[in-house]
């Protein structure tokens, strides 16, 4: 990976957003629901794919339960136990000090549009962010080809860019566009999941900014 990058493309859950744990009870809430044991936090970090859709097939036949039923509840199980979370504690000075470089900042993420936007007007971080994508639905699917269009869309050079994400499929998204990555650990997968596979692997936020430089000069 270079240094001096432009413009980083950032995903939202899991890398600038906590939460995970908030997700974990999500998902716990819609299984005891149904008289089914919770999961532990090394469980959900194993589980989780893009699409979402994978994740549920470990604990449902898909062919007999309706996906979107499911969707919803975690949605609405996800809103009320994200009361509690917020940013990463370095997300808002490492965003700050990335906008004082002149690097251009984006969001790509699975998660749907108008959530995305309304957590950022929540944080007050919406300034820092010269666009979002994000999806139409709320079934958490890939975002490859929705992540190309609009890579395609702001005119960023895929070498000046850096990906940032906490998964696999971020690694595989910023493959797809041409762009480096950087995965941060700490996030919907572990460390054990993501070092076999991802070049770089962080453990805080605040790590990325070793490959920044100021680009005003």
């Amino acid at each position: 990976m270079k240094k001096s990058y432009k413009c980083v493309l950032w995903d939202w859950n899991g890398t600038l957003v906590d939460d995970v744990i908030p997700s974990l009870y999500a998902v716990n809430q819609i299984l005891t629901d149904r008289g089914m044991q919770p999961i532990t936090l090394s469980r959900y970090h194993s589980y989780i794919d893009t699409p979402i859709v994978r994740f549920y097939e470990h604990f449902f036949d898909l062919g007999s339960t309706d996906f979107s039923v499911i969707a919803y509840e975690f949605k609405s199980n996800y809103k009320r136990f994200m009361e509690s979370g917020g940013l990463f504690a370095n997300t808002v000075p490492v965003l700050s000090r990335l906008r004082s470089l002149g690097v251009r900042q984006y969001i790509v993420s699975a998660e749907r549009q108008e959530t995305i936007t309304g957590y950022l007007d929540k944080y007050g971080i919406a300034a820092y962010f010269s666009g979002v994508c994000g999806a139409c639905t709320d079934f958490a699917e890939s975002k490859t080809e929705r992540g190309k269009r609009f890579f395609a869309g702001i005119g960023e050079s895929p070498s000046d860019c850096l990906f940032v994400g906490d998964t696999l499929h971020d690694y595989e998204v910023a493959g797809a566009i041409g762009t480096d990555c950087a995965i941060i650990a700490r996030g919907h997968q572990s460390l054990r999941e993501l070092e076999p596979v991802a070049d770089i692997c962080l453990s805080d936020i605040s790590d990325i900014l070793g490959f920044f430089t100021d680009n005003n000069n």
